[in-house]
C-alpha cells in the first residue's frame, strides 16, 4: 500500500507531494492531473521491473518528452520520484515459501537524468522508516505494524559517482552486500530472491499496480478450466475467478450476487455454468423473475459491479488499483450504494491479524478513484467515513518560461470544515462546483 508519493519533474508535477489512504476520491475539472498522476505510477512501478529505458516507453515512446518543460535545461533533464509504503506481514518468495517481515514502513526514492536521449539513474535508495519521524502511523495505528525506533543504514543507495550502488539485507542486523553496476536499470529491479527480504517485498509491492480498464468485452468472455482463476486488470478471467471462489463454498455466489443487487435491484442470483464440451466456464445472471441471462447481454457497469463484488470476497487481491469514474450510467439514487461496495473492496487494513496460515490472510489494497459525482462526494462526507479515505480537488496552472508554456498540478484537500489557515477546500464548495 503506497502512503505517499511524491514527483518533481514529470509531466505537470513539480515538488509534488500527495498522501493516499485505502480509497483515495480525485475529484475537480482538470482530468489531466489525474491521468498524469496513473502515468506516474505507471512509470515508477515499471522502473522497478525492468530497465529505465522500457519503463519509460511504458508511458511515452519518446521517453525525455514526459519531463517537466519547466524543468528543461540546456545540456539535461531531471525527474525524481519517492514513496512510502505500508508492506504486508509477511511475503511470497519465488518458490511459494512464506517469510515474515521485520518491519512494515519503508521508504524509496529513484532519480533520472536524461544525459541524452536515453534515461540515467543517477540515485536510489530505500530506508526503514523509524517510528519517531513517522506522521503517517501516528495518524494510523495499526498493532502489527513494526518500526526499527531510529535511523538505519540504508537498504539500498548509490554508492559514488561512478553509479556502482548496493543492495543489503537486514534481519536482525545487516548481513550481506551486494553491489550492482548498472546506472540503465534500477537496483530494485534486479532484486530476485529472499536474502533481501524487505527489497524484494518493496518490489512487489510496487509491482501490484494496476489501471483498472474492465470493459463488458472481456469481463463476459468465457473462461476456460485453464484459465488464470483471478481477474486481471483488463478483466479477463471473471468467469474462471467466481468458479474457483464457488468450489469450497457455493453460497459465494449468493453473497456476491447480494452486493450486486444493491447497485442493481434486477440481479437476483448469479450462476456460473460448466460446458464439458469445450471445457469453457460461463458466466450467467438471474433476474427478479428467476431467467438466466448470459453475461454477453450485461453492459460494463453491471459487469463492473460484479467484478468488484467478487474482488471484495477474494483474498488474493492486493496493491493499489486506479479506476476512472466508476458512477457512470449508475442512477445517483444507487452511488451511495456503489460507495458502500467500494469501502467493501477496498477496507482498512486490519488492526490485527486472526489465528492461522498467513498466506491465508487478505492482502493490503487500495484505490486511486477518480469522479465527477456530487452525490458520491457528498455522500462521503454525508456517512462520515473519514477515517481512511482522503479527497482531493484536482487543480492546474498555466505558467509560460523562456516563451515556453506548461501547466503545473496540485491536488488540495477536501474537508468538511476546513480551517482558514490551511489550503483545503470546504466539501460544500467542491460539491457545488461539480453540480455546476
Amino acid at each position: 500500500m503506497i502512503t505517499r508519493i511524491e514527483i518533481n519533474g514529470f509531466k505537470s508535477f513539480h515538488e509534488f507531494k500527495l498522501d493516499l489512504a485505502p480509497l483515495t476520491l480525485l475529484t475537480g475539472n482538470h482530468k489531466a492531473g489525474s491521468k498524469d498522476l496513473f502515468e506516474a505510477l505507471t512509470l515508477l512501478s515499471q522502473l522497478t521491473q525492468v530497465n529505465a529505458l522500457k519503463a519509460f516507453h511504458s508511458v511515452h515512446p519518446t521517453p525525455k518528452s514526459v519531463a517537466s518543460p519547466h524543468r528543461n535545461l540546456k545540456t539535461n533533464v531531471s525527474m525524481e520520484f519517492a514513496v512510502e509504503l505500508l508492506l504486508d506481514p509477511y511475503i511470497k518468495g519465488p518458490r511459494g515459501s512464506v517469510e515474515l517481515l521485520r518491519y512494515h514502513r519503508l521508504r524509496y526514492e529513484i532519480s533520472i537524468i536524461f544525459w541524452s536521449p536515453l534515461p540515467t539513474i543517477i540515485y536510489e535508495s530505500l530506508l526503514f522508516i523509524p517510528k519517531s519521524t513517522d506522521d503517517w502511523s501516528r495518524r494510523y495505528p495499526i498493532n502489527w505494524v513494526n518500526q526499527p525506533a531510529k535511523a538505519l543504514p540504508l537498504l539500498i543507495d548509490i554508492a559514488d559517482q561512478s553509479y556502482d550502488g548496493f543492495v543489503r539485507s537486514y534481519d536482525d542486523q545487516f548481513k550481506e552486500e551486494h553491489t550492482v553496476t548498472d546506472d540503465r536499470s534500477s537496483i530494485l529491479s534486479k532484486v530476485i530472491d529472499l536474502r533481501f527480504i524487505h527489497a524484494l517485498a518493496v518490489k512487489q509491492a510496487l509491482s501490484r499496480w494496476q489501471h483498472i480498464q474492465w470493459s463488458a468485452d472481456t469481463l463476459s468472455k468465457p473462461s476456460t478450466l485453464q484459465s488464470l482463476p483471478h481477474i486481471d486488470a483488463l478483466g479477463n478471467n471473471l468467469a474462471a475467478t467466481l468458479y474457483r471462489l464457488s468450489r469450497p463454498n457455493l453460497s459465494m455466489l449468493e453473497h456476491i450476487a447480494y452486493d450486486v443487487s444493491q447497485v442493481f435491484p434486477f440481479v437476483s442470483a448469479i450462476h456460473i455454468e460448466e460446458n464439458a464440451s469445450d471445457n469453457s466456464i460461463l458466466l450467467k445472471v438471474a433476474n427478479q423473475e428467476g431467467e438466466y441471462i448470459s453475461a454477453d447481454t450485461l453492459d460494463d457497469r453491471q459487469l463492473q459491479a460484479i467484478a468488484f463484488a467478487t474482488m471484495a470476497q477474494d483474498h488474493v487481491y492486493g496493491g493499489t488499483f486506479t479506476i476512472e469514474h466508476p458512477e457512470k450510467g449508475i442512477d445517483d439514487i444507487r452511488i451511495q450504494a456503489l460507495f458502500e461496495r467500494l469501502l467493501n473492496s477496498f477496507p482498512n487494513p486490519p488492526l490485527n491479524y486472526e489465528n492461522g496460515a498467513l498466506e491465508e490472510q487478505p492482502l493490503l489494497r487500495q484505490l486511486l478513484l477518480t469522479t465527477d459525482s456530487p452525490t458520491l462526494i457528498q455522500s462521503h462526507f454525508s456517512q462520515m467515513f473519514q477515517e481512511h479515505i482522503i479527497v482531493y480537488w484536482i487543480t492546474t496552472q498555466a505558467y509560460r518560461n523562456n516563451q515556453q508554456s506548461y501547466r503545473v498540478t496540485y491536488m488540495k484537500v477536501v474537508e468538511t470544515d476546513p480551517h482558514p489557515d490551511t489550503t483545503a477546500c470546504s466539501a460544500r464548495s467542491v460539491i457545488d462546483a461539480l453540480k455546476s
